[in-house]
């Protein structure tokens, strides 16, 4: 399918039209550019002509000296029949006029293609060939959108669930066992396992304060959230500063403490992070550019998803769409759709099968950090050389304790993941009722 169709009279500038057919080509895509010399040989070209300009939405007309008195020469006038059928049919039509032809007024062409003159013309012209054909290419893509070469996206390879559960049970079942460790007595391992008990309290009045302020969040994440990253980066910038200036002093103390090595260590630790934080950066960028983007399960990206995509679709006001941007168009809002499916679904699982969906890692961190409590509880218990009864009953009571805790943080976090996907879907089925209409109705009128 073809979404720029070339009309042109053949002549000593048939040149010129070829070169602007390979460069309108390198820009829109060789498939949505038609000019007849790119016919195959044996063709019938009435038929291919027919269902190109059908299949068109644009015609470019070019217009060279001497070109309003070439009508009618030799029947049947196909220039003038391609530039009647797309008026008749409301095509977009631009004039493009050669070196200094002037525009062409309505009493010098015939009446059935007289609309052409109210048309605005662009021009090409040898000394300023390259601005021309640029103005060009920007009227061009108010009617259908330059091709971009998709790049094949590489699979997403996620981690399995326990992996990436793995660093965050580390600190918790490993930091408290190695502490005790160093001090050797039975009362450590005691002191230890409880010390890690309040952290996990702590922990869990964290997940409570994160539900209580969730919509509040929520509000601030959808007016933050629909931003560009560049544009969020330059209201914002005074958090991620005031966060690098305090680093920067925490590390420039470090290295005053720690001695002669940390001049040669932390300069290298330093770099490593600017890269991975540049890195990042980049790639929220580039996010923000794909074009069409890439479906994702994460808010952030959904919202600036179902906002370019509103952008596209009123930027462009004209009534006929290219091919290739009406499926562009119509694959992000069905990929929204999806996710919004999916988001409904993961919000209704059940409690076993959220648990073992591996949508989040509390569920596996929590009761790692439980059994790595007990376990210091128990040793430093069995260390003791004749432990009381009431130690025994102090042990079953922090178990109990901490067993009740674990689970009210998963209890917690089921909860905010839930309300998270539910506000999720809300938002998507308002974008749905926006962009439906923008995406599906002027489809309708093709």
């Amino acid at each position: 399918m073809s979404g720029i169709f070339i009309n042109y009279r053949h002549g000593t500038h048939s040149f010129s039209v070829a070169a602007l057919a390979d460069r309108l080509a390198a820009h829109f895509g060789p498939d949505q550019v038609f000019v007849d010399h790119h016919m195959q040989s044996g063709i019938r070209y009435p038929d291919e002509l027919r269902a190109r300009l059908k299949a068109a939405d644009v015609l470019v007309a070019v217009i060279h000296p001497g070109w309003v008195d070439t009508f009618d020469r030799e029947p049947p006038d196909w220039v003038r029949w391609e530039i009647g059928t797309a008026l008749a049919d409301g095509k977009e039509v631009v004039p493009l006029l050669l070196a200094d032809t002037p525009p062409p007024g309505r009493a010098e062409i015939p009446d059935d293609i007289g609309e052409l003159a109210m048309r605005q013309a662009a021009r090409l012209r040898t000394a300023h060939l390259s601005e021309d054909v640029d103005a060009l290419l920007a009227r061009l893509e108010s009617w259908l959108p330059p091709s971009r070469p998709v790049r094949p996206r590489p699979p997403v390879k996620r981690r399995r669930t326990w992996l990436r559960a793995t660093p965050l049970a580390a600190v918790p079942v490993l930091l408290p066992p190695l502490l005790a460790a160093v001090l050797g007595d039975w009362s450590s391992y005691l002191a230890a396992g409880i010390l890690s008990l309040f952290f996990m309290i702590a922990t869990s009045a964290i997940f409570l304060v994160q539900l209580w302020l969730l919509p509040p969040t929520a509000r601030l994440e959808r007016r933050t959230g629909t931003m560009l990253y560049r544009e969020y980066m330059r209201k914002y910038w005074v958090v991620p500063a005031l966060m690098c200036t305090a680093l920067a002093i925490f590390t420039i103390q470090y290295t005053i403490d720690a001695g002669p090595w940390a001049l040669y260590f932390t300069p290298f630790v330093a770099v490593l992070a600017a890269f991975y934080i540049h890195r990042l950066v980049h790639e929220e960028i580039q996010r923000d550019e794909e074009w069409p983007p890439a479906p994702s399960p994460e808010p952030g990206h959904i919202r600036r998803a179902a906002v370019r995509l509103h952008e596209v679709l009123t930027r462009n006001q004209a009534p006929y769409r290219s091919r290739l941007h009406q499926q562009q168009v119509t694959q992000v809002y069905l990929d929204l759709a999806e996710t919004k499916v999916a988001l409904a679904a993961r919000r209704d699982l059940p409690w076993r099968a959220w648990l073992t969906s591996g949508h989040s890692t509390v569920p596996i961190v929590f009761p790692v950090w439980t059994a790595g409590i007990a376990a210091l509880i128990a040793t430093g218990t069995l260390l003791h050389t004749s432990p009381p009864f009431a130690l025994y009953a102090f042990d079953a009571v922090a178990l109990v304790i901490t067993a009740a805790v674990a689970a009210a943080v998963i209890a917690l976090d089921r909860a905010i993941k839930r309300r998270t996907d539910s506000q999720m879907v809300d938002e998507l089925t308002e974008w749905q009722q926006t962009l439906g209409p923008l995406v599906f109705v002027r489809a309708e009128h093709r």
